[in-house]
């Protein structure tokens, strides 16, 4: 794989831990099958007025369209107000190897949740018809809903390789979907009409990611909000955050969570399970999404809870970790030049991140 397109893989953010089966999606995401009876009479183009188009270079694709769908409700919050509501960057994941690996939590229970405390319901769409997929998609923005949808992104590039990805739909004609890209750029502009696709080719993207991920059927999927009572208890906010970051083993499956995943990952390590082409392409890159994202963390905190000793504590807890995540970023960097990897530092290292991350859950799990 080349170096560029694992470096756009990574941006995507976690998009990739969705649909793993069918069962998994209709226990954990609740989807509404599309009937005939939601779709309405549509005029023949739209487009939504009004948003905000806003992109990130960061791996923030699931929450930086969150954030534009709080900028339509009138929200004006920074993403990493929406890494918190998510808590997408207070976790990790780890499922059979090193490959999978990534210091980020599950996008979409983190949409579930934080929707609450934007006013917002959730409502999670699937079909097996594409035909009727659409008009639901061109009914819902009619009404003056964005689409947020998550697709294979390789039916824009032609790639090889499985590359899971948000876009949010703001407007359609005939045969065409407008649709604001959330990553590649750091972008937060008003006015635009943004990219556009034909609609053959956006169904194509999220039928692959469906088929990919092995759903046998209700292949093609969708997200909308709509207004509901807001939550304002940020008490279980944290208590969340704590259990994303305290983490969960189950070795049957060989899936791990949180600290955990960080230590599965420096187990692999240690047992030499991690290739030359794993620590030269694929880790370093997860390992910068850990030092920026636990250094956003703590710039939020410090910045949101100025007055609060013990959240100030957090965010330097989150510092440490993101100073951990740079020193192995640098120990593979020099290991570019000099042979071997240190792979037993690396790992260490990990388990250091991990206890910090464990250490933070426990602060966070005692708040009152």
């Amino acid at each position: 794989m080349k170096m560029k397109n694992i470096l756009r893989l990574l941006l995507c953010s976690v998009c990739g831990l969705l649909f793993s089966c069918f069962d998994y999606v209709k226990a954990e995401y609740d989807p509404l099958a599309i009937s005939q009876e939601i779709i309405g009479d549509f005029p023949e183009s739209h487009f939504i007025e009004g948003l905000t188009w806003i992109s990130s270079n960061k791996a923030y694709c699931i929450p930086t369209c969150m954030q534009m769908i709080g900028e339509w409700k009138g929200i004006k919050k920074p993403v990493s107000y929406y890494n918190w509501l998510m808590g997408n960057t207070y976790g990790a994941f780890y499922k059979d190897s090193f490959t999978s690996f990534m210091p980020l939590a599950d996008p979409i229970k983190g949409i579930m949740f934080a929707s609450k405390y934007l006013g917002l319901h959730r409502f999670f769409y699937s079909t097996e018809k594409q035909e009727l997929c659409v008009k639901a998609i061109k009914t819902f923005i009619s009404k003056g809903y964005p689409v947020f949808v998550m697709i294979d992104y390789n039916v824009f590039t032609d790639d090889d390789f499985f590359f899971p990805h948000a876009e949010l739909l703001v407007g359609y004609d005939r045969n065409t979907f407008y649709y604001y890209e959330p990553g590649f750029s750091d972008r937060f502009t008003q006015g635009k009409r943004g990219l556009k696709a034909p609609i053959s080719t956006m169904m194509k993207g999220i039928y692959s990611l469906s088929t990919y991920k092995q759903v046998p059927s209700n292949r093609y999927f969708f997200m909308i909000f709509k207004d509901d009572v807001k939550k304002t208890d940020i008490k279980a906010v944290w208590k969340r955050n704590a259990g994303l970051l305290k983490g969960k083993k189950i070795a049957i499956v060989n899936l791990a969570d949180g600290a955990k995943a960080v230590k599965s990952l420096a187990a692999d390590i240690r047992n030499k399970r991690v290739p030359e082409w794993g620590f030269k392409h694929l880790l370093p890159l997860w390992f910068k999404v850990g030092s920026y994202s636990r250094k956003d963390n703590a710039l939020f905190i410090r910045n949101t809870f100025p007055q609060n000793q013990t959240l100030q504590r957090v965010a330097e807890l989150f510092l440490e970790a993101s100073r951990y995540y740079n020193e192995i970023v640098r120990l593979l960097e020099n290991s570019k030049t000099a042979t071997p990897v240190p792979e037993k530092k690396i790992a260490e290292v990990l388990v250091l991140i991990a206890e910090k991350e464990q250490k933070i859950a426990t602060i966070l799990g005692r708040l009152e």
